[in-house]
């Protein structure tokens, strides 16, 4: 399965926005209206890390952290301002070995993003990523 499947597989299961990326900051693929910049990718794993959470942003956006588990491997962040269907987004950020997904999701179904995203997560470590 190519990475551009992966983030359509999300979308289909209800992400709004999602993508997939090396742990380096490289986008393997993202949904069309989502572009983030390698730095962004950088700052969430460095916070996955066990790094200090400063200054997060999503596609642009600044985020309030809301939850991280750096044994899990995953942290969840919610768009201070209303980016995207004039609502603000919820994103699971979760992490494989060498990759990092990101999924967000906004309205009343938003922490469906955690499953899409460990579904996704899961599959990937399956197949050793």
């Amino acid at each position: 399965m190519g990475w551009q499947e992966y983030v359509e597989n999300m979308k289909l299961k209800g992400a709004n926005q999602s993508g997939v990326y090396t742990k380096q900051g490289a986008a393997c693929a993202q949904s069309p209206d989502f572009n983030m910049p390698h730095t962004e990718i950088l700052a969430l794993k460095q916070v996955l890390d066990g790094g200090s959470p400063n200054d997060i942003k999503i596609n642009h956006n600044p985020c309030t952290l809301i939850n991280v588990d750096t044994d899990g491997g995953f942290l969840q962040v919610k768009t201070k301002q209303k980016v995207l269907n004039d609502s603000k987004v919820f994103y699971q950020v979760a992490t494989t070995n060498t990759l990092i997904i990101v999924c967000g999701k906004t309205g009343a179904g938003e922490r469906d993003a955690c499953s899409i995203a460990h579904s996704i997560c899961s599959h990937l470590k399956d197949s050793n990523y």
